[in-house]
């Protein structure tokens, strides 16, 4: 084959893994390997592959591997991007590493849901660190959709993780990888640990890819008997030299040739281990290949040929014939459009629909054995193919024509503003015409579609400000594409008093819209966030800020510009209630802590719970004013009344005899 396909790779990277994790495992104190999967779930994983989305496709691909996990290698799975948007630390290790629940791992892959940005960098290390890998062998598979976002360096990470690793490996998968510079990020992670990237491009390729993996984990079969060594050879008085031809005075010129020659061994069914081996045109061994009876094959592209030869030990030519062609492909965008000189994603099949060949390069070469092909080229969204016949010797060139064109699109937060990097968290859309779902996405600032000619309707989306237009798309044509959102910065604050120390947790932040109904009721929620200081990109307009932790909350209404910046400060006249227990013997049930505020009602002043505890010293942020704070273990009980003032904190000792 001119390739091992995207499931062959994937499926070789898995099982070069695995040979390592057994390896591993064979040095490891406990006599176990041991894996952690870092899985991708930031929002592009809502991308969509043949109408169903990216997340929704890795999900089952990661039942399916661990249904055929080897129960002999312990995995840990690490997620990204699955709690917060935007959030550079969303990363969790949802199951430890240990023996594989399958069932227990499913149910929690059910219930993460992408949102947020790609820490990648940040996840390798994390899972590298859990696995001790400055102590033990570590390997991580990271399954990624794109590129780093959170400004750490992939490449030099990884340098430093197997610099400081006693054998750390990182497996790259890349999944509907589009961009060459997440491409070469994703490549340069796995090639300064020593592992493997490989690109898997579809619900199919993912799948299988995994399922192979799970399959590999598998107890190897006995070692077959060793073959008997073969008769002493007589000395060599020259050398063999070995060539190729595509047909009959059709020399083949290309040195990824490679050349494998084996002894003959009468009844032995298996090749064994080649004798030597070269990738080269015409080969003549260094070492001249003693008389004998021999196999030998030549394999280009995905094209081969065995062929038994008896070696002379005088000088000798050995010709193989590959019976094969070389397809020469090239692709345009309409009829009168120069060839394309940028990157495309070709791919050969056979005509049994199996996969032979594939390449990124805009005018690559196929080597086929004679026979009919189907060849597919995609160029960004566009998509076009060609049948054929080929002969032995023959070289035929093949212009596929797409009928597609480019979109340059650009926006602007604001008209006041530059335009936007892909550094300020874009995220672009594209649909066909009165569709949902869509075609293609991308988070740089000023991307490039290539989309085949027709009608698109395009949405970008900066925070929670998005922009569309509609675009009519011609072959050969460049269209250009520019937005301006009208966003402006919420940046709000909060304080427990003026001049009193700042929050350093639990914030809960909510955005809502100002306006209200006749029953006072506002809108749904246009944004949240956990952040002690979050930043919100909105559109312009007037907002309600909600702020709460603990029992206090604040709130506001602004207006927000487009292009500028507010800065509100909520004041949650707030204090902290900090409780403990003094007891005279070590207490004889639970700590039950319960908190009152006096309530005037009708029948006087009464007491209304407002939380409780079960720690032993337990801490409460409460607005504000006088409370009532009871104790109770077992059948003890006291309470004492406590004031809160903004911005301090409250002490208070309850004593139990």
């Amino acid at each position: 084959m001119i390739r091992t396909g995207v499931l062959g790779r994937l499926g070789l990277a898995i099982l070069l893994l695995l040979t390592g994790l057994s390896l591993s495992a064979a040095r490891a104190a406990d006599d176990r390997a041991k894996a952690i999967l870092v899985l991708d779930a930031s929002g592009s994983m809502w991308g969509q592959i043949d109408g169903k989305a990216k997340w929704d496709i890795a999900r089952a691909a990661v039942n399916a591997l661990v249904d055929g996990w080897n129960p002999a290698v312990d995995l840990g799975l690490t997620v990204y991007g699955h709690r917060t948007k935007g959030a550079c630390d969303d990363i969790e290790d949802v199951i430890p590493v240990g023996p594989v629940n399958a069932a227990k791992l499913k149910a929690v892959i059910a219930k993460l849901s992408p949102k947020g940005k790609t820490p990648l960098t940040a996840s390798v290390r994390r899972a590298a660190e859990a696995l001790k890998y400055t102590e033990n062998p570590a390997t991580v598979i990271l399954v990624s959709d794109g590129e780093e976002t959170c400004d750490l360096d992939p490449c030099a990470i990884a340098s430093e993780l197997e610099a400081q690793g006693v054998a750390f490996t990182a497996h790259v998968i890349g999944f509907d990888i589009r961009d060459d510079a997440a491409k070469a990020q994703l490549k340069c992670i796995a090639d300064n640990t020593g592992g493997s990237f490989v690109l898997a491009d579809d619900a199919a390729s993912l799948q299988s890819a995994l399922s192979a993996a799970a399959a590999a984990t598998a107890a190897p079969a006995p070692a077959p008997a060793p073959a008997p060594p073969p008769p002493a050879p007589a000395p060599a008085k020259g050398k063999a030299s070995f060539s190729a031809v595509y047909a009959p005075g059709v020399p083949v010129e290309d040195d990824d040739l490679k050349w494998d020659v084996y002894a003959d061994v009468p009844g032995q069914e298996e090749l064994g281990s080649p004798l030597a081996y070269a990738f080269r045109a015409r080969w003549t061994p260094g070492d001249p290949i003693p008389p004998g009876d021999y196999i030998v094959t030549a394999s280009l592209g995905a094209a081969s040929v065995q062929q038994q030869v008896k070696i002379t030990g005088e000088k000798q030519e050995v010709v193989l014939d590959l019976g094969a062609a070389v397809i020469l492909p090239a692709a345009r965008e309409s009829e009168t459009s120069a060839p394309i000189a940028t990157e495309i994603a070709w791919k050969v099949y056979d005509q049994t629909g199996k996969e032979v060949g594939y390449s990124f390069k805009p005018e690559p070469d196929f080597t086929v054995p004679a026979g009919s092909y189907r060849l597919t080229a995609k160029y960004g969204d566009a998509l076009g193919e060609a049948s054929l016949d080929v002969k032995p010797g023959e070289k035929p060139k093949v212009m596929i024509t797409l009928g597609s064109g480019t979109v340059e699109a650009e926006i602007r937060p604001s008209e006041s503003e530059p335009l936007a990097t892909d550094k300020d968290g874009v995220s672009w859309k594209v649909f066909a015409q009165n569709s949902a779902d869509s075609l293609t996405y991308s988070y740089k600032g000023s991307p490039t579609f290539h989309l085949a000619a027709g009608t698109y309707r395009i949405t970008a989306t900066i925070g929670e400000a998005t922009g569309e237009t509609t675009v009519t798309v011609e072959p050969g044509e460049s269209t250009k594409l520019s937005l301006v959102l009208g966003v402006g910065l919420l940046k709000p604050v909060a304080i427990f008093a003026p001049g009193a120390p700042k929050p350093t947790k639990d914030l809960s932040w909510q955005i809502f819209p100002a306006a209200t109904d006749m029953a006072g009721n506002r809108g749904e929620m246009v944004a949240y966030s956990y952040d002690l200081t979050p930043d919100f990109k909105l559109p312009a307009g007037k907002y309600f800020v909600k702020v709460t932790t603990g029992l206090a909350e604040a709130s506001t209404e602004i207006e927000l510009k487009a292009g500028s910046v507010a800065a509100p400060v909520l004041d949650l006249q707030a204090g902290a209630i900090v409780a403990k227990a003094s007891l005279a013997a070590k207490p004889e049930g639970d700590y039950d802590w319960k908190v009152f505020r006096a309530v005037v009602a009708i029948t006087g002043t009464e007491r209304e719970q407002v939380t409780y505890s079960y720690d032993a010293a337990p801490i409460w942020i409460v607005p504000a004013g006088t409370y009532i704070v009871e104790l109770r273990i077992g059948e003890a009980v006291t309470e004492t009344e406590v004031k809160v003032e903004a911005g301090k904190p409250a002490p208070v000792t309850l004593t139990l005899p």
